[in-house]
């Protein structure tokens, strides 16, 4: 779609609950809580048992926050590793 601003791309394409976050959207959020993103994609392109994993952010991050995308609906994942 074609936006007159920043505002305008925000509240079309990152406010409603109904629009699915994509790339930018991760990115931004990378940038914004200084974090790197992992997202595995549950949406059956992989093949056979494969899952695909992408990462959002610079690499030098010490925190890493892990999603798992199913059509529609990100989940945070949450490690049970301690310290």
């Amino acid at each position: 779609g074609e936006y007159t601003s920043a505002e305008d791309y925000c509240s079309k394409e990152v406010e409603p609950t109904s629009v699915e976050c994509g790339q930018i959207q991760i990115i931004s959020l990378c940038e914004h809580l200084g974090v790197r993103i992992s997202v595995v994609y549950l949406d059956g392109n992989g093949t056979g048992d494969e899952t695909l994993a992408y990462s959002f952010g610079p690499e030098n991050r010490s925190v890493t926050m892990h999603l798992l995308y199913r059509p529609g609906h990100y989940d945070v994942i949450y490690s049970n590793e301690t310290e």
